[in-house]
């Protein structure tokens, strides 16, 4: 029987299998929506959340804690999203609303790529401030990221703390500002919190 395909042929065959096979891949995790990393750190427009919640309201008019909502921010790696609960138990008594959620599904406003490890007690504890990352919430009527956390950000602060770092009664004080006649302050954080930068800009600080 005469040889019907030419020697090259199987080689191209084999080549169209690959790319097949890398596309298909491709439209499995495209499909699956997948999200690029660098969308988790952009700054931009604040999302929609489930009801009309004013940071500019109960922070900065009634001056409610950061904790009072973000219970878990001081101890845990998440700060934690306030249940319908935290809500009622002054709404119910100042302004009762004619309809509410029976759960509250509040869409993260700055999140991280899954592969990036975070820790918020850890830098509470540090003394970073609220404000250092998610800027002055207490004057946002939505409340939207402004910061673009990328690698590089997040290695100028690691590997230069000081700066950043505040006495522990002002982590939640969105006021705050270092004293300018204080220069000393941040080094003397520093020492007084046994940071030792040299040790934090390591890929497993972030990446476990």
């Amino acid at each position: 029987m005469p040889q019907l395909f030419r020697p090259r042929a199987d080689i191209l065959f084999r080549s169209a299998l690959a790319a097949a096979a890398v596309l298909l891949s491709g439209l499995v995790l495209l499909a699956a929506g997948v999200p690029d990393p660098a969308v988790f750190r952009r700054a931009g427009p604040a999302p929609a959340q489930p009801v009309a919640f004013s940071h500019a309201r109960h922070v900065g008019t009634l001056g409610l804690d950061c904790r009072h909502c973000h219970s878990s921010v001081a101890t845990a790696p998440e700060a934690g999203f306030p249940p319908m609960w935290t809500c009622m138990t002054c709404h119910l008594a100042i302004d009762p609303p004619a309809e509410m959620p029976f759960v509250l599904i509040w869409q993260r406003v700055q999140a991280l790529p899954s592969h990036t490890y975070f820790h918020h007690g850890t830098h509470v504890a540090a003394g970073v401030g609220c404000a250092t990352c998610h800027g002055d919430v207490s004057t946002m009527e939505q409340t939207r990221p402004v910061r673009d956390f990328g690698m590089g950000w997040c290695l100028d602060c690691h590997r230069d703390p000081a700066p950043h770092l505040r006495p522990p009664e002002a982590v939640f004080d969105l006021d705050w500002r270092s004293p300018p006649h204080r220069p000393e302050n941040g080094p003397a954080l520093l020492a007084a919190r046994g940071i030792e930068p040299t040790l934090l800009d390591h890929c497993h600080v972030c990446h476990r």
